[in-house]
């Protein structure tokens, strides 16, 4: 056995060592386009959701506004306020809106509930109510029931 000329050896080993590297450098573009495309997936995806977030919150908005506006329509219209349709009215937005509790019509000029889907309105709570529409400049007044401490506004 002869022994190889030491540039033979040195050679072989960079070789080695060259496919090794060339191999670590494949592995590490592949992990990056890999990344890159999951990441652009995922911008698509959250793109996607958040239109429909953005649709449905304006959906209910529309809602809110429309149900708003009969319950007003309603009040105003008639100085003998037709109970049975703002109780319809509000019966429905109790039923979208499950986290409202009571929707009530205080008259301010006396402070005497009107109509209310709630039987435990008093006329201390009625109070509260037109002590804050009064102070009221277009912004939400929140206030607490005196009865049961729960936010009213």
């Amino acid at each position: 056995m002869k022994n190889k000329p030491w540039h033979k050896v040195v050679f072989q080993i960079s070789r080695g060592y060259l496919a090794l590297f060339g191999w670590l450098v494949l592995i590490v573009i592949s992990s990056l386009l890999v990344n890159i495309n999951e990441q652009r997936s995922l911008d698509t995806k959250l793109s996607n959701e958040s239109a429909t977030m953005i649709r449905l919150a304006s959906q209910r908005a529309d809602q809110h506004d429309a149900h708003l506006t009969s319950l007003s329509a309603i009040a105003t219209a008639d100085p003998e306020i037709r109970r049975d349709l703002f109780l319809g009215v509000a019966e429905t937005i109790l039923r979208f809106y499950p986290r409202i509790i009571a929707i009530d019509l205080v008259r301010i000029s006396d402070q005497n509930v009107v109509v209310s889907t709630n039987d435990q309105t008093t006329s201390d709570v009625a109070k509260v109510m037109v002590d804050a529409a009064r102070k009221s400049e277009g912004s939400l007044q929140l206030r607490a029931n005196p009865a049961n401490k729960k936010i009213i506004f």
